[in-house]
């Protein structure tokens, strides 16, 4: 419905986002499905994205974005664009930004430094890791912990339903902070760390990159906590809130797709 960008908390160049992504999505991905490996395809997508600069809404300026912080409206205007195109290019698109988010919003200088501009250019994939078995909205339910150990954290436990395991550059892992009470931590893990493992894979209807993952002893160095060592809560759902309202744009963007079908 090309009135809603009438409404006036949109400028133009939320209206040329809209236009100008649909344009390249028709083209670029409509035809992007599960055939062969969807692995494959989604690092396909994401390298396609950073390639066409558009995965420069998903991070700050200052790391190669386009805001200087975080645009909700585009990141939502994204989202529904892409899902009533591709619903395996909205979740390519959208995991960049949710999983790279806690960097955007509460890391270092450093950490941004080092991990946002491979991001940006959709030269490494970003996951999120918060859910457990029995903790999924119930998040201070959660049971891998980190303890501290030199100039490391330990971590042990698992976690699973993590979007984009097993391909991801880089994971933000959510923990207890050990021998704590409601204390907990966010760090990045990278896929070579010792005791990381991808433990197994979840297939799904619509196929997409999930799985779970196990840390055993899993070893990061300590200047790679997000945030500050027992805000980790914060990190988590601070980041949620400002990607929640994007999932309401995607399902949107399905249920148009859903229509546009059904007539």
């Amino acid at each position: 419905d090309a009135g809603t960008f009438d409404w006036p908390f949109f400028t133009d160049a939320h209206r040329e986002l809209a236009t100008s992504l649909r344009g390249w999505a028709l083209r670029e991905v409509a035809h992007t499905g599960p055939e062969g490996s969807v692995d494959a395809a989604c690092r396909t997508l994401v390298r396609r994205f950073g390639a066409a600069g558009w995965l420069r809404h998903a991070v700050p300026a200052a790391y190669g974005g386009l805001s200087d912080r975080l645009d909700v409206r585009s990141l939502c205007i994204a989202r529904e664009t892409l899902a009533r195109v591709s619903g395996l290019a909205d979740f390519a698109f959208a995991m960049q930004g949710l999983g790279s988010g806690p960097i955007s919003l509460f890391g270092s200088p450093a950490l941004k430094s080092r991990y946002l501009p491979r991001v940006v250019a959709g030269e490494a994939i970003a996951a999120f890791a918060m859910s457990e078995a029995d903790a999924g909205s119930d998040v201070a339910a959660m049971r891998t912990t980190a303890q501290a150990e030199g100039g490391h954290y330990v971590i042990d436990g698992e976690k699973t339903w993590i979007s984009n395991a097993g391909i991801a550059d880089q994971y933000v892992v959510f923990c207890r902070l050990a021998e704590t009470e409601g204390r907990f931590i966010a760090l990045v893990v990278e896929p070579g760390d010792e005791g990381f493992e991808v433990s197994s894979r979840i297939e799904t209807i619509a196929p997409h990159p999930l799985g779970t993952i196990r840390l055993s002893r899993c070893r990061v160095p300590a200047d790679r906590v997000v945030g500050e060592p027992g805000k980790g809560l914060g990190v988590a759902l601070g980041t949620l809130d400002v990607f929640r309202s994007t999932v309401g744009a995607a399902a949107l963007g399905y249920a148009r797709r859903a229509l546009d079908e059904a007539l």
